[in-house]
C-alpha cells in the first residue's frame, strides 16, 4: 500500500469515528429530552393527587435530567473500568425497579428519589467509554 492510499484510509476511518460519535450523541441526547418530556403527560393527575406545588412540580420535572447529565462523564469512567455490558445490565434493571417504585411511590419525597435514581440509573444504560468522548477530538 502507497503512503497516499494510507492517508486516503486514515481519513475515511476518522470521518467514520466522528460520524458514529456524532451519531451516538444525538440519539443520547434524544433519548434524554424524550425522558424529561415523557412526564409532563400525567404531571397534572400527580400534581393533583399529591398536592404539589407549582416548585416541587418544577423539580420533579428536572430530577431526572440532572443526575442524568450530570454524571454521564462519571458513567463513562465506569464503563471503561467494567465494561459496556455489565453496565448496561445493571443499569436497566436498576432503572426498571426504580420505575416500578416511582409508579407506586405514595408520597412526593419518594416520587422525587426515584425519578432522581432514574436519572442515574438511565446513564448507566447510556454512558459510552470515555475514549468515544475523546474520538472527535483527536483527529489532529
Amino acid at each position: 500500500m502507497s503512503n497516499r492510499q494510507t492517508t486516503a484510509t486514515s481519513a475515511v476511518e476518522r470521518t467514520s469515528n466522528v460520524t458514529a460519535a456524532f451519531a451516538m450523541l444525538a440519539v443520547v441526547q434524544s433519548t434524554l429530552i424524550f425522558t424529561i418530556a415523557l412526564i409532563m403527560i400525567p404531571l397534572p393527575k400527580i400534581a393533583e393527587e399529591l398536592a404539589l406545588s407549582a416548585s416541587q412540580v418544577l423539580l420533579l420535572q428536572v430530577a431526572y435530567g440532572l443526575p442524568f447529565s450530570g454524571l454521564l462523564l462519571f458513567g463513562g469512567g465506569l464503563t471503561d473500568r467494567y465494561g459496556a455490558r455489565p453496565m448496561f445490565v445493571v443499569g436497566l434493571a436498576t432503572f426498571g425497579a426504580a420505575s416500578a417504585v416511582a409508579a407506586l411511590a405514595p408520597s412526593y419525597n419518594a416520587l422525587m428519589a426515584m425519578r432522581f435514581f432514574q436519572g442515574d440509573r438511565g446513564r448507566d444504560r447510556r454512558s459510552p467509554p470515555r475514549s468515544a468522548w475523546s474520538a472527535p477530538c483527536s483527529l489532529t
